[in-house]
């Protein structure tokens, strides 16, 4: 049995170059996802103003003000153009009555434009409607204070109602009732979702996978040399020649995922979680089926 173990790993010298091209293959298209993938993404749609009013103005410099999303505004022939060739994910349209609508508390009617359902347009949907909410409760607010400055006599301008916005926007933007203080702790260990993890894993089973194949296939080398033939009238059991074979098929696939477990912490910086062998232990259960 150690006979035949000692013999299958030199025998691995034949397979050494598919076991490196398979390791340097894993290691290149994680760095090229992880670092194509990574990176401040923030997903484009498009507003359409039918109603061009200092009200919508205001709602779409909101709109630009957003960390989450771009906006960007365009007419509605422009707006449908970029939508159906992917370059945005969707857009608003801003109704022709939206001032009105805002004024008097009413119920608006924005009209949400896309090609198909992703999470974006949840994230789309949210936003636009935190933003509305904001205005209109703005301008409800400015309403009212000038309803009351009425009541007591005093003259009100027309454009009062404007001047109450921007003051509350002001007071919005630079003098917020709650103050929000942040501490950040250097931790050794981030448990956060990190999308090498993601990759990496996959790209191992996927590479790992091949190299198992390629060393199990000795068989048919062994078959087209009639040496396999050979070990089977020979005095040696054929269990103890199959045994060989998955456990040196094992090993290399174990070595190899060893080797990418060490290449995620040390070049990748991938936080692999208390149990590294409880790790590698599930992946190698992945492979049982394929060797036996």
């Amino acid at each position: 049995m150690l006979n035949l173990l000692n013999l299958r790993f030199k025998l691995l010298k034949d397979d050494k170059w598919i076991i490196v091209i398979m390791v340097a293959m894993t290691l290149v298209l994680t760095f090229v996802f992880t670092s194509s993938m990574s990176g401040d993404y923030k997903p484009s749609a498009v507003v359409i103003d039918n109603n061009k009013t200092p009200t919508s103005q205001r709602l779409i410099s909101e709109l630009n003000n957003s960390i989450s999303m771009n906006f960007r505004l365009v007419e509605i022939e422009k707006g449908k153009e970029l939508i159906e060739k992917g370059n945005v994910i969707g857009g608003i349209i801003i109704p022709k009555f939206f001032d009105q609508q805002v004024l008097k508390g009413e119920e608006i009617d924005l009209e949400l434009i896309k090609s198909k359902d992703s999470l974006e347009l949840f994230q789309l949907q949210n936003t636009i409607r935190s933003e509305i909410f904001k205005l209109q409760s703005t301008y409800i607010t400015g309403a009212a204070t000038i309803d009351v400055l009425k009541k007591e006599g005093i003259q009100v301008e027309n454009n009062e109602i404007d001047n109450i916005y921007s003051r509350a926007a002001e007071h919005w933007n630079y003098r917020k009732p709650i103050n929000i203080k942040e501490s950040v702790f250097q931790v050794e260990a981030d448990w956060a979702y990190n999308p090498r993890i993601h990759y990496l894993v996959g790209f191992t089973l996927f590479f790992s996978t091949f190299t198992i194949v390629f060393v199990a296939g000795d068989i048919l080398r062994e078959k087209e040399q009639k040496t396999w033939y050979r070990k089977l009238v020979s005095p040696i059991s054929k269990w103890k020649i199959m045994t060989s074979l998955l456990i040196s098929t094992f090993v290399v696939g174990f070595g190899q995922m060893l080797f990418m477990v060490l290449a995620g912490r040390f070049i990748f910086n991938v936080n692999w979680g208390m149990n590294v062998v409880l790790v590698l232990g599930n992946m190698q259960l992945l492979y049982l089926p394929l060797l036996l």
